[in-house]
């Protein structure tokens, strides 16, 4: 009867150890493969990288620059300066000056830098300094500052105005034709002479949201005589 009880105690070890022995291959299979998916994982991360850095490194090259320099009305100790610039690349960029003042004989008279600004694609926006206590100046030098646009999808292109001109004011009407809400937009009106001169410039207020296909109005009191005016979208975002 011992006998017995033994032979089953020693067959009972031997299927465990052929059990574990099976089993063992399989266990390493399962290692063997989450180890190819994760480096498949990490492959896929590197390719995504790769993308990444082929954006176009812009140049000022790729940028429009037109040059405005104001002495205000209603404040003559200061000049100020406005930059319109166009992006004719394929990329968005943050874009700002470093402005340098000169009198006519090419003297140093000023210095100002203007915020940072985001232009999409075939945008057009403004740049704008304010040359403190500066008379005289007569002409610049810029030093143009661009760093990539992220992911940041571009607005001011799809926006369009409407102008009506009244005796004392001008009726702006503002139309987002885009697919997308725009959002922190706003304007600046410049006034030009008949000869192409900035006689006076204002700023609207921020428009916080303008829905896709909506539009919206606003008034903007003039002041001084002009022949023509130019409307120029900002993106107030960050």
């Amino acid at each position: 009867m011992k006998k017995k009880i033994a032979f089953v105690v020693l067959a009972s070890l031997a299927a465990t150890i052929m059990f574990g022995c099976s089993s063992a291959p399989s266990s390493s299979s399962a290692s063997e493969t989450a180890g190819a998916t994760t480096t498949t994982t990490a492959e896929a991360t590197t390719t995504t990288s790769e993308t990444t850095t082929t954006v176009k490194e812009l140049l000022e090259s790729d940028f429009e620059v037109q040059e405005y320099i104001y002495v205000p009305w209603y404040k003559k100790e200061n000049t100020d300066c406005l930059l319109v610039i166009k992006n004719n690349s394929t990329e968005s960029a943050y874009v700002k000056f470093n402005i340098t003042a000169h009198d006519k004989n090419d003297n140093t008279i000023g210095a100002a830098s203007t915020p940072t600004y985001f232009i999409g694609p075939g945008e057009e926006t403004i740049c704008y300094c304010i040359f403190e206590d500066v008379r005289g100046v007569d002409h610049i030098t810029r030093k143009m500052t661009i760093s990539d646009g992220g992911t940041k999808e571009p607005e001011i292109g799809s926006l369009e105005a409407k102008t009506h001109v009244n005796k004392n004011n001008v009726v702006l009407t503002i139309s987002n034709n885009g697919q997308n809400e725009a959002t922190s937009i706003y304007a600046y009106v410049l006034f030009f002479d008949k000869n192409g001169k900035v006689v006076d410039y204002t700023i609207t207020d921020e428009i916080y949201s303008l829905p896709a296909g909506d539009s919206t109005s606003l008034q903007l009191k003039t002041y001084v005589k002009f022949a023509s005016l130019k409307v120029y979208f900002v993106d107030g975002r960050y």
